[in-house]
């Protein structure tokens, strides 16, 4: 994505617990990328998290190894992956990785804050 895109986007932990609000965040996020999921969103929620690298020069491949709560929100905590996928940033081009994992409602405390809503 282009530098000036990655300000607007996401860059941290988020609930998605809708049909509706997956899309709109697919549509406006990710547009043109097909988000076919099996989710049921009446007892599943989607948590997703964008890795930006902490490199100009170039992205390393994350992964989420867990979910913690802290202040009232989910935070994803990923890991690099040795021998992974890196990509360089050049021509004032950016990449990151977005992980999006499936977790039960029932798990997600009622008072989390960082939820996504269109």
């Amino acid at each position: 994505m282009k530098q000036n895109v990655a300000i607007n986007y996401p860059q941290k932990s988020l609930v998605i617990g809708t049909e509706e609000d997956w899309h709109n965040f697919m549509d406006k996020f990710l547009p043109g990328i097909k988000y076919t999921i099996s989710v049921n969103f009446a007892t599943e929620s989607l948590i997703y998290d964008g890795a930006f690298p902490p490199s100009s020069i170039y992205a390393k491949e994350t992964k989420i190894s867990d979910l913690s709560i802290k202040n009232k929100k989910i935070e994803a905590i990923i890991y690099f992956v040795n021998n992974g996928i890196y990509a360089q940033n050049i021509d004032n081009i950016k990449h990151c990785f977005v992980n999006i994992v499936k977790i039960n409602k029932s798990d997600i405390p009622k008072n989390i804050e960082n939820i996504y809503h269109k």
